[in-house]
């Protein structure tokens, strides 16, 4: 049973080749034939071009057929016309020779030309702009080939003038040539047409013309016919060649649309592909926000949240308790960027709403949360630091798996909160910690007498110049800090942004930001 392909489905498919090679009247017979033949019917229109192409004959499948057809009627269609137009002239033209040639048969000569084949032209040329003669194009210019050599056979029929009619065989050659080449004849019609009319030669030339009862006469049909039918080799020879060339020119011009049109496809797949994704990752931005405090807990606290894709591995949180003087400060770095980075900082938010007691004891938590990552985020790392600040006693408690370090920064100098870092998170389970000694510890010091305190990731401190890529943000962050140093914590924030852009040249970060800012 065939397969039968809709007749949607196909117009979709290969629109791109019908608007340049077939009308809309012949799709339906395209699509027919194209499920009849159950082996060619499961190439794809490329694979059909590439084989006619290796294997090129004077006769398609009849699909690309039609396409060809189509393509060759539109290309020759203003040939056809000038060789219609072209025939009119010459033969009316000749009419002048008829006087001098048969003076005796002028008349009977002038019917046959003025009064049917010149007319027959007119129409042909006229015909050709209706839609009638694409479909019939090849039938009717085969008519009207036949009609000019017959026109000139019957002109030496009816001549009285016997010797005088030998000067017509001439105009059969240029009959030939015209059928062969300018009037745009398939090779197989042209050679039909034209072997046809050398044919009739032969019987008008016996029969009417008795050219065998003169010696003389008898050679001169011999040494025609030579011409005619090395007339008709070279014709056929050269309608050959060209059609095959057309052919072969048709099928490389159809296999660069067909490609073409197998790239905008993709393109346009690709298109729909980024905008799916654009749209999943704005939701997933969206929703990534959410994971993010959206304003401050603490009037001495702010933050800022930069990621450098749609999504980033970057998380900040504030853990409260019951102590209104105590606050919890979470930060973390999910090594990489983009959607897995995203993912891991999910898990992790997740096991911050999670963590219960764990969040009194920083080291703990960070055991805590290390036994959830392990072996659950491919082999991507994570830092991250945890600290419990009091801001009555101005001293903090915290841990720290891998992170960078906080700035300490007083009215004098800069310092770093950089006491027992141990190594970064789901790298090592808790039980290889505890073997290598390499346990995550709680670190308490006082703060008092400092101005501010800093927790950052690493996408601060690794910014870098477009112009000088060597230089780094880490170079100069003190010396920006210190100035910064007497401003409230949130116009410290949005001042040290203003800068690290200044200094980068511009905001396409190469890793997430994520600052937060603590008065003391």
């Amino acid at each position: 049973m065939v397969h039968f392909i809709s007749y949607n489905h196909f117009l979709n498919q290969n629109s791109f080749l019908f608007k340049n090679f077939i009308d809309k009247d012949n799709l339906y017979r395209v699509l027919l034939l194209l499920n009849v033949f159950s082996v060619y019917k499961k190439m794809n229109t490329k694979e059909k071009i590439q084989y006619l192409i290796q294997n090129n004959k004077l006769k398609f499948f009849q699909d690309i057929e039609i396409l060809y057809y189509n393509d060759y009627y539109k290309k020759s269609l203003k040939t056809i016309r000038v060789a219609l137009f072209l025939a009119f002239i010459l033969y009316s033209f000749f009419g002048f020779l008829d006087t001098f040639l048969a003076p005796n048969s002028k008349t009977n000569i002038w019917l046959i030309r003025y009064g049917v084949v010149c007319p027959i032209l007119i129409f042909a040329i006229i015909i050709s702009y209706f839609k009638l003669f694409k479909k019939y194009m090849q039938l009717i210019l085969s008519y009207i080939v036949v009609i000019t050599g017959f026109g000139i056979l019957a002109m030496i029929s009816i001549i009285v003038e016997v010797e005088s009619g030998m000067y017509y065989y001439a105009g059969l050659i240029l009959v030939l040539m015209w059928g062969y080449t300018f009037v745009r004849l398939k090779f197989i019609n042209a050679s039909i047409v034209c072997w046809t009319i050398l044919i009739a030669y032969q019987f008008v030339a016996i029969f009417f013309q008795k050219v065998t009862n003169s010696s003389q006469l008898t050679k001169i049909f011999i040494s025609n016919n030579f011409f005619f039918v090395s007339a008709n080799i070279i014709g056929m020879s050269v309608s050959y060649i060209m059609e095959l060339s057309n052919r072969k020119d048709f099928l490389h011009r159809l296999l660069i649309l067909e490609e073409q049109r197998i790239t905008e496809r993709e393109r346009n797949e690709l298109r729909l592909r980024n905008k799916i994704v654009e749209e999943e990752l704005s939701m997933a931005r969206k929703i990534q926000r959410q994971l993010i405090p959206n304003k401050s807990p603490k009037q001495f606290i702010s933050f800022l949240y930069e990621p450098m894709e749609a999504v980033g591995g970057d998380l900040l949180d504030f853990l409260l308790f019951r102590e209104k003087n105590r606050i919890g400060i979470f930060l973390s770095d999910v090594a990489g960027h983009g959607v897995p980075a995203a993912l891991i900082a999910s898990m992790v938010k997740t096991t911050l709403i999670q963590s219960g007691k764990h969040k009194e004891n920083p080291a703990e938590f960070l055991m805590y949360l290390n036994d959830i990552l392990i072996n659950k985020t491919d082999n991507y790392f994570v830092t991250a630091f945890y600290g419990i600040y009091d801001s009555e006693t101005k001293s903090i408690t915290y841990s720290n798996a891998g992170h960078n370090p906080p700035y300490l920064i007083s009215e004098t100098e800069i310092t770093f909160l950089e006491s027992g870092k141990g190594l970064p998170l789901a790298v090592i389970d808790n039980k290889e910690l505890n073997r290598l000694g390499k346990m995550y510890k709680n670190q308490t010091e006082s703060i008092a007498g400092f101005i501010k305190l800093l927790l950052y990731t690493d996408g601060l401190v690794e910014a870098r110049k477009v112009n000088s890529p060597k230089i780094w943000f880490y170079d100069e962050i003190e010396a920006v800090l210190f100035d910064l140093k007497y401003l409230s914590n949130k116009e410290f924030i949005s001042q040290l942004y203003e800068k690290l852009i200044l200094f980068q040249g511009n905001k396409n970060f190469e890793d997430d930001i994520c600052v937060i800012c603590m008065d003391i």
